[in-house]
């Protein structure tokens, strides 16, 4: 069975959620019984400290599952997940209901798989966080992103520092050097890049 298939199965297993900006879909600790795939709208998933701060460990877009990590271990949530666009539209599914699919094995192996993607993306990120100055951490989050969505970013400098794991101030001192090279242009909440070629340009050395 193809992956777009396995999709199409999962997402008629799923209860339909329609949830806006703020809400909460799940918090670290929780107990966790249920996967999610994303139609429509985007999910920050992230963890928090005592002192209350917070890193943001991934954004889901549409058509990405989320959520599955703890149901598969048998462990509890490890991080939250909250809707960060105006409204958001998923699928809630039971995992035991996954489980007694006549399919479960093919549904199974495609949620190891993005958790083994998941992995990857958050070890390179630690990488990045230990050996690159903020402007090349920026330079290398920014990237990713225009990959996957495009040149013009719904982002604020809040939400970009705690995708590079960085204090705001020193995000946004990266982000104006790279505007006045041409590189970004910058709004309130948003982010167009305007020379993405440039982005891999000085990330190591962040100049």
């Amino acid at each position: 069975m193809q992956i777009g298939t396995l999709w199409q199965a999962l997402a008629k297993l799923g209860t339909p959620r329609r949830l806006n900006r703020g809400e909460i879909i799940f918090i670290e600790g929780d107990r966790a019984t249920s996967v999610y795939l994303l139609e429509a709208g985007r999910v920050r998933l992230y963890v928090g400290d005592e002192d209350g701060r917070e890193l943001i460990l991934s954004i889901v877009r549409p058509g990405e599952v989320f959520g599955e990590v703890a149901p598969a271990a048998g462990t509890r949530r490890e991080a939250s997940a909250e809707v960060i666009s105006r409204q958001a539209l998923m699928r809630e599914i039971r995992w035991g209901l996954i489980l007694a699919q006549p399919n479960a094995a093919a549904l199974t192996q495609l949620f190891l798989g993005e958790i083994a993607r998941r992995c990857a993306e958050r070890n390179r990120r630690l990488l990045d966080q230990a050996y690159l100055p903020v402007e090349g951490l920026v330079r290398r989050v920014l990237a990713d992103l225009v990959a996957r969505d495009g040149h013009v970013l719904d982002l604020t400098h809040y939400d970009l520092a705690h995708m590079c794991g960085c204090a705001r101030e020193g995000v946004t001192r990266a982000l104006n050097g790279l505007a006045r090279r041409g590189i970004l242009l910058l709004a309130s909440k948003s982010i167009t890049v305007l020379r993405p070629d440039l982005l891999g340009a000085g990330a190591a050395e962040g100049a």
